[in-house]
């Protein structure tokens, strides 16, 4: 009985500990979280490093073919 008295009385305290732990729980690894986040940004940088690459590449090709054909 003292026990369910105490949980009555802290039942605010309770769902707000829920909550917060929830909230930072997917605030630092959830799908949207921080780790997430600064994945992204990793994959992001490579991306971009590898379309620079294959746009050189591609005008490479490009001014070989031109050397190739006839005019």
């Amino acid at each position: 009985m003292k026990f369910l008295n105490t949980l009555k009385r802290n039942k605010y305290f309770i769902i707000s500990f829920s909550f917060l732990a929830y909230a930072i729980t997917n605030l630092v690894g959830g799908e949207r979280g921080l780790y997430s986040y600064f994945e992204k940004k990793e994959i992001e940088k490579k991306l971009n490093f590898k379309a620079i690459f294959l746009k050189d590449e591609l005008k490479n090709f490009q001014n070989k073919n031109s050397l190739l054909s006839e005019k």
